[in-house]
């Protein structure tokens, strides 16, 4: 009988053991693979990276490049361009100050080149005595005048209980006048002197033709008032000045207005009241200054962008084929 071999049962479902299960891992393996996908890893995500950069370079060039906006489109790049709506506020506050300046030109001239003492235009009653024809001044000019003669007043009116009309006008109401001599339309706020209207008067002989051409009643030419102020020919003063004059014309005088002729003058109107103006033309002046510095600032930094985004492209050099 020969020798008994032992046999080791075999469990159910287990596999069986070979060398090739128990041989130990060969140690270079595992770090070649690692080391290979991170390079891969490591090439796309530089690749990404580049590939943000090249599309944020891209957008913020088209960003400063004025384009045409699309047809149909509201142009929303152009609407963010600071100097776009910088430029539309500097051309904005430009026009205002031109228009401020233009419409009160007037009067800032009148302030500014008034002397201190008015010019002294004498008594017109006498000039027109001795035949002048005309006042030699300057329109838009501070002056003084006495010997004027009142006609076709105009102010205040009130009722009283009775319901009769009476004067009034006080200091601080407007009054107006027209003097025959000259053709002087007197604006003023002092009293009018009372006209010997009850009883018969005697007038100068040189008179005469004013009352036959009907412009005066004789007793229209028994007072005289004095006034010192802003004179204005009619042909250029304010055009709201014109207006008024030329209907007062035409309803009491019956005549049309000549333009050249014809004199505004505004009593008590002295330059120190038109000081006011020069704080206006300070502020025209003033205030396009900051707009138009935002604006050349906001050109000098989109030149300076385009001039670093043209020399970057430089330095990349051509693309390859």
């Amino acid at each position: 009988m020969g020798p008994l071999h032992v046999q080791r049962p075999v469990k159910p479902f287990e596999e069986p053991v070979t060398d090739k299960d128990t041989a130990p891992a060969e140690p270079n393996d595992a770090p070649a693979t690692a080391s290979e996908g991170g390079d891969a890893s490591r090439e796309q995500r530089r690749v990404e990276l580049e590939a943000l950069f090249d599309d944020w370079a891209k957008r913020r060039e088209d960003e400063l490049t004025l384009k045409p906006a699309p047809e149909g489109s509201d142009g929303p790049r152009r609407s963010r361009d600071p100097v776009v709506w910088r430029g539309a506020f500097s051309a904005l506050i430009l026009l205002m100050s031109a228009g401020l300046m233009y419409f009160t030109y007037d009067d800032f001239s009148y302030w500014l080149g008034a002397p201190e003492q008015p010019q002294d235009l004498g008594d017109v009653s006498q000039h027109y005595r001795d035949g002048k024809k005309s006042l030699e001044v300057t329109s838009n000019s501070y002056v003084k005048v006495r010997g004027m003669f009142m006609t076709h007043e105009l102010q205040a009116v009130g009722k009283d209980d009775k319901g009769d009309e009476v004067d009034a006008a006080d200091n601080s109401s407007r009054k107006y006048f027209i003097c025959p001599l000259f053709d002087i339309v007197v604006q003023t706020t002092r009293p009018l002197p009372e006209k010997a209207w009850s009883r018969n008067v005697e007038i100068d002989g040189a008179y005469v033709d004013l009352i036959n051409r009907r412009r005066a009643f004789p007793q229209d030419l028994t007072v005289t008032a004095d006034a010192e102020g802003r004179l204005f020919k009619l042909s250029e003063a304010p055009s709201w000045a014109r207006t008024i004059v030329e209907r007062w014309y035409l309803q009491q005088l019956r005549v049309s207005v000549d333009r050249e002729r014809t004199l505004i003058l505004m009593d008590g109107e002295t330059p120190d009241k038109y000081a006011k103006y020069a704080y206006f033309w300070g502020f025209a002046v003033i205030a396009p200054i900051i707009p138009l510095f935002l604006l050349f600032r906001s050109l000098r930094r989109r030149k300076k962008a385009l001039e670093a985004i043209a020399s970057s492209s430089d330095d990349k050099g051509p693309a390859p084929a």
